[in-house]
């Protein structure tokens, strides 16, 4: 088993879905990456609680380790083991619970295990098995943020002329600082774009940013 933390909640460009956002997960060395698919709600509780957003109302999440708590049942940690194929993709993660000689086992959504760590403070761990399967391993002077917006620009068939770089330095991980904005501004109730639009727009605003132009719009 392999440490990991919660690097940053981003939207997820490469699929259809403008509901599916991406969790990902860093090691120690900052090499390695494991990203899991979530939905809105879910993103919405982990970025909430990295970042210290009051939401207007606790979610299922809260009032599980409410409860878990109101019980005396520590978090040990969360084990993210493996990705079970059919009938459709996903991983399969447990909760390690305590109280105190008693120890007990739950099969967990990843999602929900990974709030579960913000909320009471446990490890998390990644099979090397699963790392070495649906991992992500950086290059020497890789960070998570450059790796994804190169994905995004190959995705895109988008080549950047000869010695133009990416314009990250003004922000390290601006996938993630726009998703933080995206839900301060839905928890002030301003009004949102169908979900279609909101995604495209969402993805054209941020290449906008990384390439350094005032508004990019798809040839």
């Amino acid at each position: 088993m392999i440490q990991m933390s919660i690097e940053g909640v981003r939207r997820n460009f490469r699929v259809s879905s403008a509901y599916t956002y991406a969790v990902t997960l860093l090691d120690e060395t900052g090499r390695h990456l494991l990203n899991i698919a979530i939905e809105r709600q879910e993103a919405l509780a982990i970025v909430a609680l990295q970042h210290n957003l009051p939401l207007p109302r606790p979610l299922t999440i809260h009032s599980m380790a409410n409860a878990l708590k109101a019980f005396n049942v520590a978090l040990e940690a969360v084990r993210i083991e493996r990705m079970q194929p059919a009938p459709f993709a996903y991983f399969c993660a447990v909760a390690r619970l305590r109280n105190g000689d008693t120890v007990q086992e739950l099969d967990i959504r990843p999602s929900d295990a990974l709030s579960l760590v913000l909320l009471m403070e446990g490890p998390i761990f990644v099979s090397n098995a699963l790392l070495e399967q649906s991992g992500i391993v950086l290059s020497e002077d890789q960070t998570p943020e450059l790796y994804f917006a190169e994905q995004l620009l190959k995705q895109e068939g988008i080549a950047l002329p000869e010695g133009k770089k990416l314009r990250l330095g003004y922000s390290k991980t601006p996938a993630c600082d726009a998703l933080i904005k995206e839900f301060k501004a839905a928890l002030l109730g301003k009004p949102q774009l169908f979900p279609e639009q909101d995604l495209e727009q969402a993805k054209n605003n941020y290449l906008s940013f990384i390439l350094g132009t005032n508004n990019f719009s798809p040839s």
